[in-house]
Protein backbone atom coordinates (compact mmCIF):
# COMPACT_ATOMS: atom_id res chain seq x y z
CA UNK A 1 0.00 0.00 0.00
CA UNK A 2 2.81 2.32 -0.40
CA UNK A 3 1.51 3.56 -3.45
CA UNK A 4 -1.44 5.15 -1.66
CA UNK A 5 -1.14 9.04 -1.88
CA UNK A 6 0.46 9.76 1.43
CA UNK A 7 1.76 6.16 2.84
CA UNK A 8 4.91 4.94 3.12
CA UNK A 9 6.64 1.67 2.91
CA UNK A 10 10.26 1.26 3.65
CA UNK A 11 11.91 -0.97 1.37
CA UNK A 12 13.59 -4.94 1.84
CA UNK A 13 17.51 -5.21 3.21
CA UNK A 14 17.24 -9.21 2.03
CA UNK A 15 20.45 -9.41 2.37
CA UNK A 16 19.90 -9.22 6.36
CA UNK A 17 16.36 -10.63 6.36
CA UNK A 18 16.01 -14.27 7.11
CA UNK A 19 12.90 -16.59 7.62
CA UNK A 20 12.57 -15.12 10.90
CA UNK A 21 13.65 -11.65 11.06
CA UNK A 22 12.47 -8.95 8.50
CA UNK A 23 15.00 -6.43 8.27
CA UNK A 24 13.70 -2.84 6.39
CA UNK A 25 15.17 0.54 5.14
CA UNK A 26 15.57 3.42 8.60
CA UNK A 27 12.85 5.60 8.26
CA UNK A 28 12.94 9.05 9.97
CA UNK A 29 10.03 10.63 11.35
CA UNK A 30 8.01 11.36 14.73
CA UNK A 31 5.43 9.04 16.78
CA UNK A 32 2.04 10.16 17.57
CA UNK A 33 0.17 12.30 18.61
CA UNK A 34 0.92 14.76 15.75
CA UNK A 35 0.08 17.87 17.13
CA UNK A 36 1.03 19.19 12.76
CA UNK A 37 -1.51 17.73 10.10
CA UNK A 38 -2.83 14.82 12.76
CA UNK A 39 -6.03 15.07 11.00
CA UNK A 40 -4.99 14.33 8.14
CA UNK A 41 -1.95 11.91 9.03
CA UNK A 42 -4.98 9.92 10.32
CA UNK A 43 -7.37 10.33 7.61
CA UNK A 44 -4.31 8.70 5.39
CA UNK A 45 -3.45 5.77 7.86
CA UNK A 46 -7.58 4.80 8.22
CA UNK A 47 -8.36 5.11 4.14
CA UNK A 48 -4.92 3.04 4.25
CA UNK A 49 -6.15 0.45 6.64
CA UNK A 50 -9.51 0.31 5.37
CA UNK A 51 -7.98 -0.25 2.28
CA UNK A 52 -6.23 -3.13 3.32
CA UNK A 53 -9.32 -5.09 4.84
CA UNK A 54 -11.25 -4.40 1.73
CA UNK A 55 -9.01 -4.61 -1.40
CA UNK A 56 -6.92 -7.30 -0.66
CA UNK A 57 -7.80 -8.34 2.66
CA UNK A 58 -4.10 -8.79 4.14
CA UNK A 59 -3.24 -6.01 6.32
CA UNK A 60 -0.94 -4.85 8.62
CA UNK A 61 -2.25 -6.00 11.96
CA UNK A 62 -0.33 -4.13 14.55
CA UNK A 63 -0.75 -0.61 13.90
CA UNK A 64 0.14 1.70 16.81
CA UNK A 65 1.44 5.03 16.85
CA UNK A 66 5.10 3.35 17.79
CA UNK A 67 4.61 1.43 14.37
CA UNK A 68 3.23 4.31 12.55
CA UNK A 69 5.64 7.57 11.66
CA UNK A 70 4.87 10.85 10.27
CA UNK A 71 7.81 11.53 8.14
CA UNK A 72 9.22 15.14 7.96
CA UNK A 73 7.65 15.02 4.48
CA UNK A 74 3.93 14.47 5.95
CA UNK A 75 3.82 10.55 5.04
CA UNK A 76 2.41 7.90 7.33
CA UNK A 77 5.16 5.70 7.04
CA UNK A 78 4.16 2.07 8.13
CA UNK A 79 6.86 0.06 10.42
CA UNK A 80 7.15 -3.58 12.03
CA UNK A 81 5.64 -5.54 9.49
CA UNK A 82 5.85 -8.61 11.99
CA UNK A 83 1.87 -8.68 12.62
CA UNK A 84 -0.07 -9.25 9.96
CA UNK A 85 -3.54 -10.72 8.82
CA UNK A 86 -5.77 -12.42 6.51
CA UNK A 87 -9.29 -11.85 6.14
CA UNK A 88 -10.91 -13.81 3.61
CA UNK A 89 -13.38 -12.54 1.30
CA UNK A 90 -16.49 -13.97 2.88
CA UNK A 91 -15.78 -11.53 5.95
CA UNK A 92 -14.43 -9.01 4.14
CA UNK A 93 -18.42 -9.06 2.75
CA UNK A 94 -20.09 -8.96 5.83
CA UNK A 95 -18.14 -6.99 7.30
CA UNK A 96 -19.38 -3.89 4.32
CA UNK A 97 -22.68 -5.65 4.58
CA UNK A 98 -22.66 -4.61 8.54
CA UNK A 99 -20.99 -1.05 7.22
CA UNK A 100 -24.25 -0.77 4.94
CA UNK A 101 -26.29 -1.72 7.14
CA UNK A 102 -26.10 0.99 9.45
CA UNK A 103 -25.36 3.54 7.08
CA UNK A 104 -29.21 2.64 5.75
CA UNK A 105 -30.38 1.89 8.82
CA UNK A 106 -31.00 -1.77 8.17
CA UNK A 107 -30.09 -3.33 11.52
CA UNK A 108 -31.89 -7.02 9.80
CA UNK A 109 -28.74 -6.24 7.56
CA UNK A 110 -26.68 -5.71 10.45
CA UNK A 111 -27.67 -8.78 12.23
CA UNK A 112 -27.46 -10.80 9.24
CA UNK A 113 -24.00 -10.38 8.64
CA UNK A 114 -23.40 -10.62 12.14
CA UNK A 115 -24.26 -14.19 12.15
CA UNK A 116 -22.44 -14.47 8.85
CA UNK A 117 -19.33 -13.21 10.62
CA UNK A 118 -19.83 -15.79 13.52
CA UNK A 119 -20.49 -12.40 16.25
CA UNK A 120 -24.38 -14.39 16.58
CA UNK A 121 -24.46 -18.12 16.68
CA UNK A 122 -26.19 -19.87 13.38
CA UNK A 123 -29.19 -20.48 15.51
CA UNK A 124 -30.10 -17.07 16.52
CA UNK A 125 -33.30 -15.91 16.98
CA UNK A 126 -33.71 -12.30 14.70
CA UNK A 127 -36.72 -11.67 15.56
CA UNK A 128 -35.95 -10.96 18.76
CA UNK A 129 -32.01 -9.94 18.05
CA UNK A 130 -32.76 -7.19 15.33
CA UNK A 131 -35.10 -5.21 17.72
CA UNK A 132 -32.74 -5.36 20.06
CA UNK A 133 -30.34 -3.50 18.35
CA UNK A 134 -32.48 -1.31 16.97
CA UNK A 135 -33.24 0.16 20.52
CA UNK A 136 -29.41 -0.24 21.24
CA UNK A 137 -28.59 1.96 17.76
CA UNK A 138 -31.54 4.31 18.90
CA UNK A 139 -30.30 5.27 22.21
CA UNK A 140 -26.70 5.42 21.57
CA UNK A 141 -27.55 7.90 19.12
CA UNK A 142 -30.58 9.82 20.30
CA UNK A 143 -32.71 8.42 18.22
CA UNK A 144 -30.89 10.20 14.78
CA UNK A 145 -29.09 7.07 13.21
CA UNK A 146 -25.64 6.01 12.85
CA UNK A 147 -24.37 9.36 11.84
CA UNK A 148 -24.74 10.47 15.17
CA UNK A 149 -23.88 6.95 16.33
CA UNK A 150 -21.96 7.11 20.38
CA UNK A 151 -19.75 4.24 19.68
CA UNK A 152 -18.90 3.97 23.67
CA UNK A 153 -22.91 4.02 24.40
CA UNK A 154 -23.34 1.77 21.92
CA UNK A 155 -20.61 -0.62 23.13
CA UNK A 156 -21.98 -0.62 26.04
CA UNK A 157 -25.36 -1.62 25.33
CA UNK A 158 -24.16 -4.37 23.30
CA UNK A 159 -21.79 -5.68 26.31
CA UNK A 160 -25.41 -5.51 27.96
CA UNK A 161 -27.23 -7.61 25.35
CA UNK A 162 -23.99 -10.20 24.69
CA UNK A 163 -25.21 -11.95 28.07
CA UNK A 164 -28.85 -12.18 27.25
CA UNK A 165 -28.44 -13.42 23.06
CA UNK A 166 -25.17 -14.85 22.83
CA UNK A 167 -23.35 -12.72 21.15
CA UNK A 168 -19.52 -13.35 20.74
CA UNK A 169 -17.42 -10.31 21.39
Amino acid sequence: YGNINGIYVPGINFELTSRRVLTMDWVEGEKGPWKLDGKRILTVGLQCSVMQVLDTGFLHADPHRGNLLRMPDGRLAYLDFGMMCSVPAEQRFGLVGVALGLQNKDIGLVANNLVKLGFLPDETRLDVVVPALEQAVFEASDGQGASQLNITRLSSAISELSGELQFKI
